[in-house]
């Protein structure tokens, strides 16, 4: 039977006063304007030994059409602190299309149990996410697993949040994004915080957006067995979002993520760090815009401190991110600082009073947008920016500390005006940041015991490499008459001759105009030596050494 015009009513809420959970499975605060049924459900599945069950679970309206989420408007002036697991800080979801938030416990799985999940409607058309206004004041903290600080999601055509834990043996089949042809658009999302984000959990990040159109949402899980099938029989749009951020985010537990922002079209969302973005259905990926004055440290393993995407098989639209403060992302192979994905023309602004690093070596990471890094401040690490035109600018008062490879693409142009320095570790209360650490110190860094809040530029020490891997640099390069190039010198190293020192690889042309600057460390077996290769023009004019004696 088909039901219509469930619309949700707008809501508008204002809480002043702090807020206190201890239990589990107990957010701090829930906003929810949902069209076409939905709301709040905990379900426990209990499966004996010997036994098979098959459990089928929709987060959406089934044959629901014209059902919108209603529009929020909502303000807390006041300290929030959630103690349990699944305990958020704060949760407010428009979603048209049915849906919002489940929690699913599989503790008592002795058995055998398949699980599917839909995350989307199923089918039904026409279901909008509403328009979302947060205003939030004074700092959150959550010390929980599966803790999120504060997720908005405005949803068409079906979904929101999904945890499905507690282990056992359960299989896990997610479809994320709508079917049989669902659709709505997501609505638009604009956040102002002013207050410090603390969350203390595994899986526990600070901020997390959504704007989808087309079905989809989140999933955390602690299951083994999971499966994600997209599913692009769907449409609708990811309407645009707006973050300002005036604060300190510090996540500490493993796979956290301190900023994670996503207007999407055609469905889609994340699980855990299984998948990320559209699944492909009909629809165009919104505008994205942060503004952050404050640090954000992610810095466990998969941590990344800020993730940006726009994305929709139709078309996605502009990333932009502002950073004022120090940023240092986790440890292992999907980690990073800034990760951008999708969008057309991206532009992230790295302020003067600003250090950005991850553990992993892993600056900033680009998609198939055209991407544009503009550095005032100081940036330590690898940078690939994908597909598309890119550059990388580094501004007079900036400098770029480069690894192992700086991509830009072919076309790319690096720009520097600044200071530019081949090889670097970055030692934090003498002890070293980066993973491994098998650069200069040799040895694992003692991590844990470092204070990273509060933390300034001014508390980051940056100290040389006696060796490493040569430099890659695709694109060309051009240092302009205010630039100094620099990086240390070890002429005592065993076989100095036959291992030359590292070097800097670039696939295009090379232009040095400024100060070079050797920082000669050793000088037992003093003589010349190669610092840069290039595959194009190589034109040196106006470049000159600073005296070393």
């Amino acid at each position: 039977m088909e039901q219509a015009f469930a619309d949700a009513s707008s809501l508008v809420s204002e809480h002043t006063g702090n807020l206190i959970t201890e239990a589990n499975n107990s957010a701090a605060m829930l906003n929810q304007a949902i069209g076409g049924g939905g709301g709040n459900n905990t379900v426990e599945v209990a499966v004996p030994e010997n036994v098979d069950v098959q459990v089928d679970i929709v987060l959406g309206a089934i044959d629901t059409h014209d059902s919108n989420g209603g529009s929020i408007d909502s303000t807390r002036d006041g300290a929030v602190s959630s103690q349990g697991d699944l305990s958020s800080g704060g949760e407010t979801q428009s979603i048209g299309g049915g849906g919002g938030r489940l929690v699913l416990l599989t503790d008592d799985v002795a058995g055998d149990a398949e699980i599917n999940l839909i995350v989307g409607a199923d089918p039904s058309f026409n279901n909008h996410g509403g328009d979302i206004t947060r205003n939030l004041l004074n700092d959150v903290s959550t010390s929980g697993d599966y803790a999120i600080g504060e997720l908005i999601q405005s949803i068409g055509a079906g979904g929101g949040a999904n945890y499905v834990i507690g282990g056992g043996n359960p299989t896990l089949n997610i479809t994320l994004g709508a079917t049989d042809g669902s659709t709505g658009n997501g609505g638009s999302i604009q956040l102002i915080n002013q207050g410090d984000m603390r969350t203390a959990g595994d899986m526990s990040h600070g901020f997390v957006l959504q704007s989808i159109g087309g079905g989809g949402g989140l999933t955390l899980t602690d299951l083994d067995a999971v499966t994600v099938n997209p599913s692009d029989n769907n449409g609708g749009n990811g309407g645009p979002i707006s973050f300002t951020n005036v604060g300190d985010i510090y996540v500490s537990g493993e796979g956290g993520f301190g900023v994670l922002l996503q207007s999407l079209g055609g469905g889609g969302g994340f699980v855990d760090d299984a998948y990320f973005g559209s699944t492909g259905g009909a629809g165009m990926g919104g505008a994205i815009s942060l503004d952050q004055s404050g640090n954000i440290s992610a810095a466990s393993p998969g941590g990344i401190a800020v993730m940006a995407q726009s994305e929709g098989i139709d078309g996605q639209d502009t990333i932009t991110i502002s950073i004022d403060g120090v940023v240092i992302g986790g440890t292992g192979p999907q980690a990073g600082a800034i990760d951008i994905r999708g969008g057309t023309i991206n532009e992230v602004s790295i302020s003067s009073d600003s250090f950005v690093l991850s553990r992993n070596m892993e600056l900033l990471r680009g998609g198939e947008g055209d991407d544009r890094l503009l550095l005032d401040g100081v940036g330590i690490g690898n940078v690939d920016l994908g597909g598309g035109t890119n550059s990388l600018i580094v501004g007079q008062s900036g400098e770029l500390i480069a690894l192992e490879l700086i991509d830009l693409g072919e076309d790319g142009v690096l720009d520097i005006a600044g200071k530019f320095t081949l090889g670097g570790e970055v030692l934090l209360a003498g002890e070293p940041l980066f993973e491994g650490s098998g650069l200069i110190q040799k040895q694992d860094p003692v991590f844990n015991s470092v204070d990273l809040e509060n933390l300034s530029p001014d508390d980051l020490n940056v100290v040389g490499l006696a060796d490493g891997p040569d430099l890659t640099i695709v694109g060309s390069v051009n240092f302009q008459s205010t630039s100094t190039f620099s990086r240390d010198i070890y002429f005592d190293r065993e076989n100095a001759w036959t291992e030359p020192p590292m070097i800097m690889n670039v696939s295009g042309d090379f232009s040095l105009s400024g100060e070079v600057d050797p920082n000669l460390v050793h000088l037992g077996q003093a003589r010349p030596f190669s610092l840069l290769s290039a595959g194009g023009d190589l034109n040196a004019t106006g470049a000159y050494v600073d005296d070393t004696y």
